[in-house]
């Protein structure tokens, strides 16, 4: 762990002098500095994560809308299963992602079908047991028809 954050702050260091601070470089860094930090210490996972969307969130393209949904999938993820765990935040953010995901993919795409299985999952943890069966009774055609 502490070799891949020595070689990712390295990076950081680069991609900020080439691209500037607010590039999509230097949040896609943040967010794979997140990924270290991953369930070991999910406090600095979070807060990488939220330096890439603070830069995500103020670009428009394609790119940028895919790569804002995965540091939110991060985040959504931490809030779900780690030691943070906070489903009224969680959830938040799986709606915020699914939003996002309707504009960039087909409705009977896999990653919405992902986000939906995610969404269950908090329903599920929360006991809301009809709204967790509602979420797989979207997800489970697009399962279908994919595999």
């Amino acid at each position: 762990q502490e070799i891949a954050l020595e070689h990712l702050q390295e990076a950081l260091l680069i991609k900020s002098k080439r691209y500037g601070h607010q590039s999509l470089e230097v949040a896609g860094i943040y967010n794979n500095i997140g990924l270290v930090y991953g369930q070991s210490q999910p406090s600095l996972a979070l807060e990488n994560y939220l330096k890439a969307e603070a830069i995500y969130k103020n670009h428009t393209t394609k790119k940028s809308l895919k790569a804002w949904a995965y540091t939110l999938t991060n985040q959504a993820l931490l809030y779900t299963h780690a030691s943070i765990a906070d489903l009224n935040k969680a959830l938040d953010l799986w709606d915020k992602i699914l939003q996002i995901q309707v504009r960039l993919y087909d409705p009977q795409s896999t990653p919405i079908a992902y986000t939906r299985l995610n969404i269950a999952a908090v329903f599920t943890k929360r006991g809301s047991f009809a709204k967790a069966i509602d979420q797989l009774e979207l997800a489970e055609p697009i399962y279908r028809q994919t595999y």
